[in-house]
């Protein structure tokens, strides 16, 4: 009978201590007072993004924010082709704890480290893994790893990007996609438009996968990967290491309504006699 007592009592003991262990962390600051949106105070934050004209494989999103931060996010594969067909729809949803983020996905699942600051340093996916370096809050170099499982053993295979940056503005990055094994690489020079603000947070178009985020823009969007560009983009140039077939020159404009930029229109031209060979609009809504 004594043990019996004596065991409510332990019970009791550890039931509140747990209570009161749950009550402690739910007080704890969350990195959601540390993690805030790309855009400007003043300005509104993208709630969609949609793509239409040709254009290879790309994503079109939408989210949905709670106060500061992003909670939500959806995701639609699209082709840039005649049909402009749309593929797999991904769903994200984002908690904040008071030591990182964690992402519940109808895909594949996501695993994220981020540091104190907010910053993402981090991210696995399946076989792939992906980590982030930053300097005054931008984002410089990423490193992502990729183990090809075969039937008698396991490869390493790694993609590298690193970026310049000048007056806050990206100035170039050089990627080094999985497929070049043999150290072959893309450098982007990027021109901006001085009097054309980035006040939305808009992510360049185009530079997804040199940035490391391809698939993965709603963690920008969410404020995890650093600052936006002081300016929007006016020209990107895609230069290969040893292959000029697969150099191209991009031009940008821009439409505005209450001060928010709602279209994107981007151009690519070709190197010899600069005819527009590629038109894609970008629909951003708020």
């Amino acid at each position: 009978m004594k043990s019996i007592y004596y065991y409510a009592l332990a019970f009791i003991a550890c039931f509140g201590l747990a209570s009161c262990s749950s009550d402690h962390e739910e007080s704890e600051p969350t990195l959601a007072s540390v993690i805030f949106t790309p855009n400007e105070p003043s300005a509104r934050r993208v709630a969609s993004i949609s793509r239409a004209g040709v254009f290879g494989k790309d994503y079109n999103w939408t989210f949905t924010y709670d106060s500061n931060n992003l909670k939500a996010a959806s995701r639609t594969e699209q082709k840039g082709d005649a049909w402009q067909t749309a593929g797999e729809q991904t769903d994200y949803s984002l908690t904040y704890t008071p030591s990182n983020v964690i992402v519940s996905t109808s895909g594949k699942a996501i695993t994220l480290n981020v540091k104190s600051n907010g910053l993402l340093e981090s991210l696995t996916c399946g076989n792939e893994t992906c980590e982030y370096i930053y300097s005054d809050n931008k984002l410089i170099r990423w490193e992502s790893k990729f183990i090809l499982d075969g039937k008698t053993d396991s490869q390493e295979r790694y993609a590298t990007g690193d970026i310049v940056w000048e007056n806050d503005n990206i100035k170039t990055i050089k990627y080094i996609p999985f497929t070049e094994a043999d150290h072959k690489f893309f450098t982007y020079e990027i021109t901006y438009s001085e009097n054309e603000n980035n006040d939305n947070g808009i992510f360049p178009e185009l530079i997804a996968e040199a940035m490391g985020v391809n698939g993965v823009e709603f963690l920008y969007y969410a404020g995890m990967m650093g600052k936006a560009t002081t300016h929007l983009v006016k020209s990107i140039k895609v230069s290969h290491s040893t292959d000029e077939s697969k150099n191209e020159t991009y031009n940008f404009l821009y439409n505005r309504a209450n001060g928010n930029v709602t279209y994107c229109n981007f151009t690519s031209v070709t190197e010899s006699n600069n005819v527009p060979v590629k038109n894609v609009v970008v629909t951003y809504r708020y």
